[in-house]
């Protein structure tokens, strides 16, 4: 059971995304990758995808993430685009199975205009704001055979493991060798998975037992010629045995040897820590006392893969190769602590290696996209730009344009980082984008901060996400050659932690109690704000104060103010042109920051 069709008309950014999944011409599903910006869309299509897949979980086992004639999604009104009165949403799968919905406005009673394109329609209540319509439950069979021989795997953007120096604490227990409950009703296994690593240590140590036990073949030797023989145990062969190198194909990727041999070992009784070591002929070119006590990305994607093996498994079906694995994985942000080699290298081939998964893949890292490119050719992937789900090549791909471009297959950025590195360049303020920047250096001028900012140079980068990228990819090695402060200056509501590394510096605007709460705009009083919007009231969204009910709760959401996305330049010309000394006093925050960290020029 694959996607065949997801179609999202008037939610959140997306105006009308209409997705339809491709196949090889021998039927496998291809790779889907949703690129966008932030606050583009591409959780919301996951989302849609998502409650499908747990609705069809629900119908079928009382063990499910979501309880039965719930959704996982939240429906809202809020969640509706500016300038529409209802929301829509369609997950359809190959064997016919779908789920729609709609979301209006209003009661359907105080409902006005045309009547939406949304076959139930007559059958929403004149009290009721919101409908769902499935033919899930009628299509029985079909789906829960597909259910229970596949994998319908979900890994959220909040996944998390304990960090490697606590993992060797946090997996020491008693081990749980899985027994499965084979009651028609249960299916023992989990749609969204957020820590798997200790079911998967248990799985494993399960894996090992059975191949090297159980499986185990005897060979009988007659010794010189000698009438008696002697049974000796090496070769193994079984189902264990077979899933185990599955798994060691996983583990031999993540760790970049490809082509070697795996040979496992288990601590004690009481410290049951999963090692290997790795064997290039007879020559030891790795050891590992603990495969879970690896780096943060790698654990990331080994999580991801061995959970998805392990899920297989417990379907019931036997594993030769992992082609032959079958199921619909969705994963919010792929690229989620992952090293630029384990983006670009690493997960492209662990993908093609899972020929028969379909993966529906959130992403901003132009380097698994270069990557996936390489693996799988242009015409073996689908790329899907948000908000409007049109289909790119990869070079098409908008956040290909950031600041040094290091995505190019170019010395440019290395080049680039090399002169920026050197003793005699100044330090560098990243700011998140090009009107940050007009801000900074108009407030630098209106509160006499000149001479200071003029001791940094100012690097514009496309958001967030490129700020984490030069972080998450020079943190471990660049800062050692940077002679002077790079600070990378985020706004107040990336909620990131300040952090530092030699002279690179992660820091983060103060938030301000203000009317706009997110943004550098955050920085602007409600009187430059009401300022602003009398001059335009098109530089603001509003959404006004609103009642709400969650989880049969009555709550009032407050009023929220935020920047037209397509206005965003326009009111940084205005406020630049127009705004005085106090409008931008907040800024002085900014500026006390970097004075902080400037250079001692005694």
């Amino acid at each position: 059971m694959y996607l065949s069709k997801v179609i999202v008309s008037g939610n959140g950014p997306i105006e009308y995304a209409d997705i339809s999944p491709r196949f090889s011409e021998e039927g496998l599903p291809l790779p889907i990758f949703l690129v966008g910006q932030n606050g583009s869309g591409k959780s919301i299509i996951l989302a849609h995808i998502v409650n499908a897949m747990a609705s069809a979980q629900s119908a079928f086992f009382e063990d499910s993430d979501v309880d039965t004639e719930k959704v996982f999604k939240l429906r809202s009104p809020a969640y509706i685009k500016k300038g529409r009165s209802y929301s829509t949403g369609m997950v359809e799968f190959t064997n016919g199975a779908f789920l729609s919905e709609i979301q209006l406005a209003t009661k359907k009673k105080d409902f006005t205009g045309e009547a939406p394109n949304y076959p139930k329609w007559h059958e929403i209540g004149p009290l009721d704001s919101s409908h769902i319509d499935s033919n899930i439950d009628q299509a029985n069979a079909e789906v829960r055979s597909a259910l229970a021989s596949g994998s319908y795997l979900y890994y959220p953007p909040n996944r998390f493991e304990e960090p490697a120096w606590l993992n060797e604490i946090a997996l020491r227990g008693r081990v749980d060798y899985h027994r499965k409950k084979n009651f028609t009703n249960t299916s023992g296994r989990s749609l969204v998975q957020y820590s798997p690593m200790k079911g998967i240590q248990d799985w494993l140590l399960d894996l090992i037992y059975n191949s090297f036990t159980i499986e185990r073949q005897p060979v009988n030797l007659f010794l010189n010629g000698s009438q008696e023989s002697k049974v000796f145990y090496s070769d193994r062969a079984g189902p264990a045995t077979n899933i185990l190198s599955a798994v060691e194909e996983v583990v031999k990727n993540v760790l970049r040897f490809p082509r070697v041999r795996v040979v496992w070992s288990v601590g004690m009784r009481n410290s049951r820590s999963i090692g290997l070591s790795v064997y290039e002929g007879n020559d030891l070119v790795k050891e590992i006392g603990n495969l879970f006590a690896l780096s943060t990305g790698e654990t990331a994607v080994l999580n991801l893969f061995l959970s998805l093996i392990r899920d297989y498994d417990f379907s019931g079906n036997a594993i030769v190769d992992l082609s032959e694995l079958k199921g619909l994985v969705v994963v919010d942000e792929i690229d989620l602590h992952l090293h630029a080699d384990l983006q670009h290298d690493v997960l492209p081939k662990l993908l093609s290696l899972f020929a028969s998964v379909q993966f529906v893949l959130s992403t901003h890292s132009p380097l698994l996209l270069l990557g996936a490119r390489l693996i799988f050719g242009p015409e073996r992937m689908q790329v899907l730009e948000l908000p409007s789900a049109n289909e790119i090549d990869t070079e098409r791909f908008t956040e290909f344009g950031i600041a040094f471009k290091f995505i190019q297959e170019t010395g440019t950025f290395e080049r680039e980082i090399l002169r920026r590195t050197s003793d005699f360049v100044k330090p560098v303020l990243f700011v998140e984008g090009s009107t940050d920047l007009s801000y900074i250096r108009r407030a630098a001028e209106l509160l006499g901060e000149e001479d200071l900012l003029s001791k940094f140079e100012i690097e514009e980068v496309n958001g967030s996400p490129y700020l984490d990228k030069i972080w998450n990819t020079y943190a471990a090695q660049l800062h050692r050659r940077i002679s002077q402060p790079w600070i990378l200056l985020y706004d107040c509501d990336t909620n990131k932690q300040e952090d530092e590394v030699g002279n690179l510096f992660k820091r983060r605007i103060p938030r301000q109690r203000n009317k706009v709460s997110t943004g550098i705009e955050n920085l602007f009083s409600d009187d430059t704000v009401n300022r602003a919007w009398a001059f335009k009231n098109a530089f603001f969204d509003i959404i006004e104060e609103h009642g709400q009910a969650s989880r049969g709760q009555r709550v009032v959401v407050p009023e929220t103010w935020s920047v037209n996305s397509a206005e965003k330049r326009n009111l940084c010309d205005w406020l630049c042109e127009n705004g005085i000394a106090a409008d931008f006093a907040h800024f002085a925050c900014i500026f006390d920051l970097i004075r902080s960290l400037a250079p001692d020029e005694s």
